[in-house]
């Protein structure tokens, strides 16, 4: 009985020394983990830098596709070459500056579709039309000399010499688009060139071809007195065959 005991005793203490001896259990590695953070930390900071930087993961994509799109290279190293000189004989005697509200759109008819569907854009035109004759059109029949001290001048009708749109004063001062739609986007460019024609209109309609033929006679009649003429005498223009100045 004792033998038995014994042998049992020195069984379980082999069990209890093979349990003592048992190697620990293996923990995960973290490397994978850290080899991770490495590798997607700078691509997810490059990302929110992008986002926060372009305004958007759309507006980033934009910008990303007009890296690779090109871009546009205009070159003017060749030099310039003059195709024709001409001579000025233009005298500018007069000089309108105009401006002028103008107030264009897309009328639907009703207060309810242009509140969804109209587009009205108000426009302040500012702009300079310039008079005057020209010269080279002077024949010598227009001019009769009488004992070196009086002169009878025929001077070319007035005319629009030039006109302009100032872009630097012109604006838009107000624009209202409905609902539904975005907009006409050459609106702008139609009233401009409508504006263009009314600072046109409303030069001629202020007498700025009679005040650029009483101008030029003005000067005229200075520079002739300048090279000794006592008396200086115009006769009437001939018929105006176009002066510039639209119908109205």
């Amino acid at each position: 009985m004792s033998d038995v005991l014994d042998h049992h005793s020195d069984d379980s203490y082999r069990l209890e020394q093979r349990s003592d001896t048992a190697p620990p259990p293996r923990r995960a590695s973290p490397w994978p983990w850290i080899v991770l953070a490495i590798v997607l930390l700078p691509v997810l900071a490059l990302v929110i830098f992008a986002v926060v930087t372009f305004g958007g993961v759309i507006q980033t994509w934009h910008t990303v596709d007009n890296l690779f799109a090109g871009r546009l290279v205009i070159r003017t190293e060749q030099p310039a070459v003059l195709v024709q000189v001409q001579q000025l004989n233009r005298l500018e005697t007069a000089s309108f500056t105009i401006e002028k509200v103008i107030e264009g759109g897309v009328d639907q008819g009703s207060p309810v579709l242009n509140a969804l569907l109209g587009d009205r854009l108000l426009f302040i035109a500012h702009g300079n039309v310039i008079a005057g004759v020209d010269l080279s059109q002077l024949q010598p029949e227009d001019v009769s000399v009488h004992d070196n001290q009086s002169i009878s001048l025929r001077l070319p009708p007035a005319g629009v010499l030039s006109q302009s749109l100032d872009n630097g004063l012109s604006r838009v001062y107000d624009r209202q688009r409905g609902l539904l739609t975005t907009g006409d986007p050459n609106l702008e460019t139609q009233v401009r060139q409508e504006a263009d024609q009314q600072i046109l209109q409303a030069a001629c309609q202020g007498g700025i071809l009679q005040q650029a033929n009483t101008n030029a006679q003005t000067q005229v009649r200075a520079l002739l007195v300048t090279l000794g003429f006592r008396q200086v005498e115009f006769l009437p223009a001939n018929a105006v065959t176009d002066s510039g100045c639209p119908e109205y």
